[in-house]
């Protein structure tokens, strides 16, 4: 049993640290093509793309209907798995389609004043929706299978042609707003046909009623995850609306580079997911081991990145996104606060407690719109970077109290469940 314990150990800490791996490995790409796309579009520009990337992401979290949810609930079914594989790519792209048209609606009711993006890199890059959602649907899925290695792989393949498109581009003098939209949705694209090739997707049969009780489910936590990515992007959407473009570009430069750290923790807690949705006492063992893991990970990555970046990014980007230092250091708290929840949430996701877990996070969401209204005019960036560290911090502290007060109320306590003796 000792072996036993010895191997899983050493094959979860292979599978982190691969996954580790492939996810810096990305952000690095993903990093240096953002970067000089910034560099060379300028402040004012980069704040349009990233406007137009904002609302295709959040058109993109609408329609997917949280099946990616749902496909965790229903994975302890064995006798459906491979159904779940199958539908994955085709119930993506439907709903997405459906979501970008819907998303393209309103943007067009709220109109330019407030959504201050031009129609035709609109419609570029809600043509990417589709391949966001089933993109989404195929990663959970090869989660659960264990299968991280693959979804690293396609990541760095597809971050790198991105990267290498970008750079030529920026080389020969053509690389504007309309082609690094072109390079994002061939960036999406990619990433979905490479999933879809290698990801064995259709080795089941597609099953109707398994895709509508999916999407059943999957609504259960759709308000929850409509208003995680809401949270996550928002503050870039009342940018838009309340100042000019280059202050926008300059704060999603602070954004992107902030979420690093996250996105290295997150990969933990990916690989970590099969454990995560495990039997109770497994559950709440690797709940607590992953939090304190992610949470020394994570503090280290943004003490580094506090220190190294209010001299890195005048240096490589100019003069013009010196500004954006502020908003950065104000949202590394915030990223810590993420970090510190994603297991958590996880756990809440696992007992199936889809009301409690949108009530927490749609009120983090209400609360980052509402700071960031009342915030921003007067603090500029700096007041979104505030608001949004805030409510980071609020879903992050009302998930651990669900979580640690779940056990508190048992007999033995939260000790009694780590140990294994009690159900």
């Amino acid at each position: 049993m000792a072996a036993l314990a010895t191997l899983r150990r050493n094959t979860f800490a292979r599978r982190t640290s691969v996954l580790i791996f492939g996810r810096v490995a990305s952000a690095v790409l993903g990093g240096a093509a953002a970067l000089i796309t910034a560099a060379v579009l300028g402040p004012g520009r980069t704040g349009t793309y990233a406007l137009v990337v904002t609302v295709a992401t959040l058109a993109s979290s609408l329609g997917h209907l949280s099946v990616d949810r749902s496909e965790m609930v229903q994975w302890k079914d064995e006798t459906i798995r491979l159904k779940l594989a199958a539908n994955a790519p085709v119930l993506g792209v439907a709903n997405g389609v459906l979501a970008a048209i819907c998303g393209f609606v309103v943007v067009s009711l709220l109109g330019r004043s407030v959504v201050p993006v031009p129609e035709g890199l609109l419609w570029m890059a809600l043509a990417g929706v589709p391949c966001i959602g089933a993109g989404r649907y195929i990663q959970s899925i090869l989660f659960l299978r264990e299968q991280s290695t693959l979804v690293s792989a396609s990541l760095i393949i597809s971050n790198g042609l991105a990267a290498g498109a970008t750079l030529g581009l920026a080389l020969t003098g053509h690389l504007d707003l309309r082609s690094a939209i072109l390079i994002w949705l061939a960036d999406q694209i990619l990433l979905f046909a490479t999933l879809l090739a290698f990801g064995n997707m259709i080795v089941g049969t597609r099953s109707l009623g398994v895709a509508i009780r999916s999407v059943s489910i999957g609504l259960r936590y759709h308000l929850g995850s409509l208003s995680m990515t809401s949270l996550l992007t928002i503050d870039i959407a009342i940018l838009g609306a309340m100042l000019p473009t280059k202050d926008v570009g300059r704060y999603a430069i602070a954004a992107y580079l902030a979420s690093i750290p996250w996105l290295a923790t997150d990969s933990v807690v990916q690989v970590a997911l099969p454990r995560l949705v495990g039997t109770e006492n497994g559950a709440a063992r690797a709940t607590v081991r992953i939090l304190a893991l992610t949470s020394a990970l994570v503090v280290a990555l943004c003490v580094l990145g506090g220190a190294i970046t209010p001299f890195v990014i005048p240096r490589i980007l100019g003069a013009g996104y010196a500004p954006a230092v502020a908003p950065l250091e104000w949202l590394l708290p915030g990223t810590v606060a993420l970090a510190f929840s994603d297991p958590l949430r996880t756990n809440l996701l696992r007992k199936d407690k889809p009301w409690k877990l949108s009530a927490l996070l749609v009120t983090g969401a209400a609360l980052n719109i509402v700071l960031n209204i009342l915030l921003v005019p007067p603090l500029q960036t700096v007041g979104a970077a505030v608001a949004s560290s805030i409510a980071y911090s609020f879903v992050a502290v009302g998930a651990g109290v669900w979580f640690f007060s779940g056990y508190r109320r048992r007999p033995k306590g939260l000790s009694a469940t780590l140990a294994g003796t009690e159900c």
